[in-house]
């Protein structure tokens, strides 16, 4: 066999092995095989066009810079659309998919302010009913016992966070205590300042 033949028997043995290599998980060895024969395709037509036809050389190296990459982007448009390709490809999620998650999340947020009752002990995680559905929930961090009365504060993911009512009510009352006590100070100062 000449090296004219051996060029293009080896480069049509590189893209079929190089096809191959998408459909066959070979962890790289078929793709090494490629190269392979790559090189040894562009070394025999070197060693048959080379010195002896420039111009059939520039011919065969321009072909195998357009070929190469077009069997390449061939394989990944047509591999979708395979049978196989379509078991190991998988789909993107449709807008159907998606919908009831950001129905869910509308859902959630609707619920901000509003009160319940822990049906679980929250460690932070567990289970509030608000409004008569059972709802997964977070604590802020801190434990809250079963049947214990909580406000919505907020979302995190899919889950609601809840706080103690009380502990809302009380952190509220402080802060009247607080402001009471400052505008008390404010209208009536001490009458003498402090001795220390």
């Amino acid at each position: 066999m000449d090296y004219a033949t051996l060029s293009i028997l080896f480069l049509l043995i590189g893209l079929v092995i190089l096809v191959g290599e998408f459909f066959i998980p070979s962890g790289g060895f078929l793709a090494i095989l490629t190269i392979i024969c790559f090189v040894i395709s562009v070394w025999s037509a070197w060693k048959a066009w080379g010195n002896t036809s420039p111009v059939i050389w520039s011919i065969y190296l321009a072909s195998i810079i357009v070929i190469i990459p077009a069997v390449l982007s061939g394989m990944i448009y047509l591999l979708p659309r395979t049978k196989f390709g379509r078991r190991v490809i998988l789909d993107a999620p449709t807008s159907e998919d998606v919908v009831p998650y950001t129905e869910k999340q509308l859902q959630l947020e609707e619920l901000i302010g509003k009160r319940g009752k822990t049906k679980t002990q929250m460690m932070p995680g567990g289970i509030v009913v608000i409004e008569g559905a059972r709802i997964h929930a977070q604590s802020e961090g801190l434990s809250i016992d079963a049947e214990e009365e909580v406000v919505v504060i907020g979302i995190d993911g899919n889950r609601l966070v809840v706080r103690l009512y009380q502990e809302t009510s009380s952190k509220e009352g402080e802060e009247n205590n607080e402001s009471s006590e400052q505008d008390l100070l404010a209208n009536n100062p001490p009458e003498e300042p402090f001795d220390f």
